[in-house]
């Protein structure tokens, strides 16, 4: 019987090959110091593993990783003209020593046959590091500043050490535009047992279908904001350990046979654990619909409470089909199609050097998949385009280790006539697209640019998605947009700016006829830093606005989008209906105050600005979160942070650097927003024109404030 289900498992990852390893790789760092000589795509067998289930690859792993000079973290802060795709085939990788996971560097499995890393008995920790794989180590590197790269499917073994030993089997402290994806954790389950499967912690991290078997801790989250979906704990001591952690946002997690689940449900001794060791929940057999402890704002009344709640009512557009389950829907990973099934970009002719006019290019290639019911495999590099792309109903493009398309030009710089650099589909238009793993940015000024303008009208049974699609806005090498042309200028009073640092219009707006938008880990970013600087220096860069969701049908899902350093706001949901957010981020632009909210960016009643006026908050500070005139939105999990006054940070300690971040209007109907988190703020909610909770009444720690919910019926 054991040898039928090995030949069986043999035969499955014989044939069921990945086209990832067998399409042909061609994709360049167009801004790297040696384009044309570095590899983005290695297959660790390449560089000499075996992956036999006997062999030490360490060595053949790590260099597979480091070579061509990727971002190593005692060298190297970040980088994004170094970004590479390691992938590994099937088999068993033996590991002595702890794999270094470089910045920007990712590492993929074949989804058909999920390959193994698996610790030597005598297995032992590198110097400095953690675990089998490490993605920071003695962190080197603020986590918080740690974006661009993925781990996904993969097995972590950690079987063979013994179980007495402190192992961990994934270090990872990272932050935005990062995820874990399809990553099984197997750890010994005797008593006594010390093994930790995975450390996270950092910034906003996604993390989906991971499973932990055996271990004391499954998943240990310091602290951050982390947003878990399709997580399952099997035989752990401890399943979720939850320690400084601001906001969590967990979606379809579950815990079998833990001894402490996040103090959880089914078969757990306990529900939920204090500080103080005591039960404020027992576990049994009854389905708990609701419970939450804390602060919580309704209307205008604020109290403390803790106990079961109501569940806010579901929207049916925003649920699986014949559920009542809010509707997901995992990345697409292509993994049953075979070579013939995709066309790449450069081979369609696109250049992707950073400086050819690449726009009729992909556009021709887009129109091309379209036609043949293609997959557009956008080839790693750096795209220039000098037109809005269309991209109809339908489409579908997979980007190889985050390749870039850039908006340049005359086109994109009239504050007075926007354009998109990406149009998803047309006013009335039906369809749905798959947008997978690439970024969008801008070049030079660009004040009219619009990354993203997506209208088309799609549902649960055929989506507008996009999944690890970032808007970068400067800050990386190519850009003109970083620490040599943009510095920052505290002190020195504004208006003017410089018009070559007016870098964007807007992130993206789902128009009044878009329905069916789901975004799912998307970073939509005006930078603060220089990525390619060596010291990280900051940048001063002006974007207007972040997203903007004007969707008169409804229907859409934003989950793990953080929106940061916008000029007027982060999130702006005006006229719409039927969202579920899932762990919303922002921060605030560092420059601020200086200039205020309101500049250099014009009013735009047509596209529901905020109008800044009198002392509330107001004229000085972007909006984290703007509602009006919405309806029927849900938010699971939220931090509106800020941290500056214009370049300092001595606000925090006084809770002063803006006076409230989050505006709702009185029009708003059926709004409820869960783990509701800010800091250096004096209140947390302005409600048609009145500052509502004080932060110093809901103190979570040091200057941030929290309320377990907020509603407005």
């Amino acid at each position: 019987m054991v040898f039928s289900l090995f030949f069986l498992k043999f035969l499955a990852c014989l044939f069921f090959l990945d086209s990832l390893e067998d399409i042909k790789h061609q994709g360049i760092a167009a801004f790297n110091s040696n384009p044309r000589e570095f590899q983005v795509f290695r297959n660790v067998k390449d560089f000499g593993a075996k992956g036999d289930g006997s062999t030490d690859d360490t060595a053949a792993i790590n260099a597979a990783i480091s070579s061509g000079n990727t971002c190593a973290p005692d060298s190297c802060l970040s980088i994004t003209k170094a970004q590479a795709l390691v992938y590994f085939p099937a088999g068993t990788y033996m590991v002595n020593s702890t794999i270094i996971q470089n910045y920007g560097v990712s590492l993929h499995g074949n989804p058909n046959c999920l390959p193994v890393i698996k610790a030597l008995p005598a297995f032992q920790n590198a110097p400095v590091a953690i675990g089998l794989i490490d993605g920071n180590p003695s962190s080197a590197a603020i986590a918080a500043n740690i974006f661009f790269r993925q781990l996904r499917n993969l097995v972590i073994d950690t079987t063979l050490v013994p179980a007495s030993f402190n192992v961990t089997g994934i270090n990872w402290p990272s932050a935005q535009a990062t995820s874990l994806h399809n990553i099984v954790v197997n750890m010994p389950t005797v008593e006594g047992v010390q093994h930790i499967g995975l450390m996270g912690g950092g910034g906003e991290m996604f993390y989906s279908d991971l499973v932990f078997n055996g271990g004391h801790d499954g998943f240990i989250i310091p602290g951050g904001q982390s947003n878990l979906r399709n997580v399952t704990f099997n035989g752990c001591v401890t399943g979720l350990n939850l320690q400084t952690s601001t906001t969590v946002t967990a979606q379809g997690v579950a815990f079998n046979g833990c001894s402490i689940a996040i103090q959880q449900y089914q078969n757990v001794t306990i529900m939920v654990q204090l500080v103080g060791k005591v039960a404020v929940l027992a576990g049994g057999t009854s389905t708990i619909s609701g419970w939450g402890q804390g602060n919580k704002l309704q209307e205008n009344i604020a109290s403390n409470f803790s106990g079961s709640l109501t569940p806010t009512k579901r929207p049916s557009g925003l649920l699986q089909p014949g559920s009542q389950k809010w509707f997901s829907q995992a990345k697409p990973g292509y993994e049953s199609l075979a070579v013939k099934s995709f066309i790449s970009a450069r081979s369609a002719g696109a250049r992707g050097d950073g400086l050819t006019d690449d726009t009729a290019a992909l556009q021709a290639a887009i129109f091309v998949a379209v036609a043949q019911s293609k997959v557009l495999f956008l080839d790693h590099g750096s795209y220039k385009v000098t037109r809005t792309l269309y991209i109809p109903g339908n489409t579908k493009i997979v980007g190889e280790a985050f390749p870039n398309i850039f908006a340049a030009g005359e086109y994109f710089k009239s504050l007075d006539h926007p354009q998109p650099l990406l149009q998803v589909g047309k006013p009335g238009e039906r369809g749905a697209t798959e947008l997978v793993d690439f970024v969008l940015g801008t070049q030079g000024g660009t004040a009219g640019a619009i990354l993203i303008q997506h209208n088309l009208e799609s549902s649960t049974s055929g989506i507008g998605g996009y999944w690890d699609v970032h808007t970068r806005i400067g800050g990386w090498e190519g850009s003109e947009l970083q620490v040599a042309q943009c510095p920052t200028t505290p002190g020195v009073k504004k208006p003017p700016v410089d018009a070559n640092c007016m870098a964007a219009f807007m992130s993206m707006h789902i128009t009044k006829s878009a329905t069916g938008a789901y975004l799912e880990n998307c970073w939509h970013w005006a930078a603060d830093h220089d990525i390619d600087d060596r010291n990280l220096g900051q940048v001063q860069i002006f974007a207007g606005r972040g997203i903007l969701v004007e969707s008169a049908a409804g229907n859409n899902w934003l989950i793990n989008t953080p929106s940061e350093h916008h000029s007027k706001y982060q999130y702006n949901f005006a006229n719409t209906k039927n969202i579920f957010m899932s762990m919303a981020q922002s921060e605030e632009p560092y420059y601020q105050p200086n200039p205020v909210a309101s500049y250099p960016y014009p009013y735009k009643k047509q596209l529901s600005d905020p109008i800044f006026s009198g002392p509330l908050n107001g004229t000085d500070v972007a909006w984290a979160q703007i509602m009006t005139n919405s309806h029927d939105v849900v938010v699971y999990g939220s931090s509106y942070f800020t941290y500056f006054d214009d370049w300092n940070t001595d606000c925090t300690t006084s809770s002063t650097c803006a006076e409230v971040l989050f505006n709702i209007d009185t029009k708003c109907t059926g709004i409820t927003v869960y783990g509701f988190t800010t800091d250096a703020t004096q209140y947390l909610v302005n409600r048609g024109g009145v500052n509502l909770a004080p932060s110093a009444k809901n103190l979570l720690f040091s200057y941030f404030s929290q309320t377990a919910f907020f509603k407005q019926k």
